[in-house]
């Protein structure tokens, strides 16, 4: 099933509750929109048919093997883990199967060998409590009643009103906060650095270039012809029409 699909049927919880809230509270009487038709999944939403007989199968757990929570949660470890805690992880890396009682596989990662990735409060509340008690490398049954899965809205076409959900899960890997933070900050670090670094070879770069001379107002004054002297010539005035230059003229 496509990882959308999965984030889709393992975060609804919070719409749901949200509409079922609703839809108690609106009062409507029967037959009205409150009511929610029984919706059966259909053969394409199983996935029986291409589901690796490798995986792990439904019937490797007997029913009677199941310890219950307080909430109604039950849950069985076919392997516990020795590695990191799912509790207070940001995010939880798994493989997992889910079935409906009658067997239906509805979603698994074991088809296509593809780990999901998701943050356990984003859950439905059957998983956020059964997998934060895990630890990496743990397997873990878990039947999530109604109350704690869909409830009686379902998830149609894949989940049907009032499903009670098993899941196998195998809990690979999980990404604290603390981890999250700690590897963009040294991201960050990494890329400032890489920044000076670059810089910092312009700048030798530019200052190890020939610098070429810069001519001086001296050096691009014109120097003087030599070998003939100057010499003044005067200007001779030009005669004016009608005056005379002889002082005894008359209209001098």
């Amino acid at each position: 099933m496509p990882t959308a699909t999965r984030l889709r049927l393992l975060t609804a919880a919070a719409l749901l509750a949200t509409a079922l809230a609703a839809a108690c509270g609106s009062g409507s009487p029967p037959g009205g929109p409150a009511d929610i038709p029984v919706v059966r999944p259909t053969p394409s939403a199983c996935q029986n048919a291409s589901y690796p007989a490798e995986a792990p199968q439904l019937d490797a757990v007997g029913m009677d093997q199941f310890a219950e929570t307080p909430t109604g949660l039950r849950v069985y470890d076919m392997v516990t883990g020795d590695g990191e805690p799912a509790s207070g992880a940001a995010r939880v890396r798994v493989n997992y199967t889910g079935w409906l009682e009658g067997g239906c596989v509805f979603d698994t990662t074991y088809s296509d060998q593809q780990p999901a990735e998701f943050a356990p409060a984003n859950l439905i509340q059957g998983w956020e409590e059964g997998i934060l008690e895990m630890r990496v490398g743990g397997q873990r049954r878990m039947v999530i009643p109604p109350q704690l899965g869909y409830g009686p809205l379902g998830f149609a076409p894949v989940i049907p009103p009032d499903s009670t959900l098993i899941f196998h899960v195998e809990l690979l890997d999980v990404i604290d906060a603390p981890e999250a933070t700690a590897t963009a900050e040294a991201q960050a670090t990494a890329a400032a650095d890489a920044r000076a670094t670059a810089e910092a070879r312009a700048t030798a770069t530019a200052e190890a270039a020939p610098q070429t001379p810069q001519p001086t107002a001296e050096a691009t004054q014109e120097p003087p012809v030599s070998g003939t002297p100057e010499v003044f010539i005067p200007e001779v005035p030009t005669p004016v029409p009608g005056i005379s230059e002889d002082p005894s003229e008359p209209g001098y």
